[in-house]
Protein backbone atom coordinates (compact mmCIF):
# COMPACT_ATOMS: atom_id res chain seq x y z
CA UNK A 1 0.00 0.00 0.00
CA UNK A 2 2.55 2.11 0.77
CA UNK A 3 6.12 2.77 -0.91
CA UNK A 4 8.90 0.74 1.89
CA UNK A 5 11.24 3.86 1.49
CA UNK A 6 8.24 5.70 3.22
CA UNK A 7 7.92 3.22 5.64
CA UNK A 8 11.45 2.90 6.59
CA UNK A 9 11.55 6.45 7.02
CA UNK A 10 8.65 6.83 9.01
CA UNK A 11 9.78 4.00 11.61
CA UNK A 12 13.34 5.22 11.84
CA UNK A 13 10.98 8.61 13.09
CA UNK A 14 9.39 6.95 15.23
CA UNK A 15 12.36 5.75 17.13
CA UNK A 16 13.90 8.56 17.33
CA UNK A 17 10.72 10.18 18.83
CA UNK A 18 10.14 7.30 21.15
CA UNK A 19 14.07 8.24 22.52
CA UNK A 20 13.53 12.01 23.10
CA UNK A 21 9.91 10.75 24.43
CA UNK A 22 12.58 8.84 27.24
CA UNK A 23 14.91 11.13 27.87
CA UNK A 24 12.79 13.99 28.52
CA UNK A 25 11.00 11.73 30.74
CA UNK A 26 14.02 11.08 32.85
CA UNK A 27 14.64 14.65 33.05
CA UNK A 28 11.54 15.41 34.45
CA UNK A 29 11.79 12.84 37.08
CA UNK A 30 15.55 14.01 37.86
CA UNK A 31 14.35 17.13 38.15
CA UNK A 32 11.26 17.10 40.12
CA UNK A 33 13.48 14.80 42.41
CA UNK A 34 15.97 17.82 42.66
CA UNK A 35 12.57 19.83 43.12
CA UNK A 36 11.55 17.57 46.18
CA UNK A 37 14.25 17.85 48.36
CA UNK A 38 14.03 20.73 49.95
CA UNK A 39 10.83 19.39 51.10
CA UNK A 40 12.47 16.06 51.92
CA UNK A 41 14.27 17.76 54.39
CA UNK A 42 10.93 19.83 55.67
CA UNK A 43 9.40 16.53 55.85
CA UNK A 44 12.31 14.79 57.96
CA UNK A 45 11.83 17.95 60.50
CA UNK A 46 8.18 17.64 61.09
CA UNK A 47 9.12 14.23 61.57
CA UNK A 48 10.87 15.22 64.57
CA UNK A 49 8.95 17.85 66.11
CA UNK A 50 5.65 14.91 65.67
CA UNK A 51 8.42 12.66 67.82
CA UNK A 52 8.64 15.62 70.69
CA UNK A 53 5.19 17.15 70.47
CA UNK A 54 4.54 16.09 74.00
CA UNK A 55 7.71 18.65 75.02
CA UNK A 56 7.11 21.00 72.06
CA UNK A 57 3.05 21.61 72.46
CA UNK A 58 3.33 23.66 75.67
CA UNK A 59 6.51 25.90 74.22
CA UNK A 60 4.37 26.09 71.18
CA UNK A 61 1.74 27.62 72.21
CA UNK A 62 3.41 30.35 74.20
CA UNK A 63 5.92 31.17 71.67
CA UNK A 64 3.61 30.95 68.20
CA UNK A 65 1.75 34.07 68.65
CA UNK A 66 4.79 35.82 68.64
CA UNK A 67 6.75 33.98 66.13
CA UNK A 68 4.03 34.17 63.76
CA UNK A 69 3.11 37.63 64.05
CA UNK A 70 6.76 38.81 63.47
CA UNK A 71 7.26 36.51 60.61
CA UNK A 72 4.33 35.91 58.28
CA UNK A 73 5.94 33.83 55.92
CA UNK A 74 6.39 31.33 58.53
CA UNK A 75 2.60 31.29 59.13
CA UNK A 76 2.17 31.00 55.40
CA UNK A 77 4.95 27.74 54.96
CA UNK A 78 3.72 26.58 57.99
CA UNK A 79 -0.44 26.76 56.30
CA UNK A 80 0.91 25.25 53.13
CA UNK A 81 3.36 22.88 54.22
CA UNK A 82 0.71 20.05 54.98
CA UNK A 83 -0.24 20.58 51.03
CA UNK A 84 3.72 20.78 49.84
CA UNK A 85 4.79 17.49 51.50
CA UNK A 86 1.75 15.51 50.28
CA UNK A 87 2.58 16.26 46.65
CA UNK A 88 6.49 16.02 47.66
CA UNK A 89 5.05 12.03 48.38
CA UNK A 90 3.42 11.68 46.01
CA UNK A 91 6.08 12.57 43.02
CA UNK A 92 8.36 10.58 45.02
CA UNK A 93 5.86 8.08 44.25
CA UNK A 94 6.10 8.33 41.29
CA UNK A 95 9.46 8.79 40.48
CA UNK A 96 10.28 5.27 42.14
CA UNK A 97 7.44 3.48 40.81
CA UNK A 98 8.76 4.12 37.59
CA UNK A 99 9.97 1.82 34.92
CA UNK A 100 11.49 1.79 31.36
CA UNK A 101 8.99 1.51 28.44
CA UNK A 102 9.23 -1.74 26.41
CA UNK A 103 9.78 -1.27 23.49
CA UNK A 104 8.25 -4.05 20.60
CA UNK A 105 10.54 -5.02 17.91
CA UNK A 106 7.94 -3.73 15.08
CA UNK A 107 8.74 -0.49 16.65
Amino acid sequence: MYPQRDLNRLGVHKAALLDRIIARRDEAARDAAIAVRPLRVLEKLFGLTRRFASLLGPLTLLLAPTVLKRTPRVGALLKWSSIALTIARGIGAMAGSRTAPVRHPSS
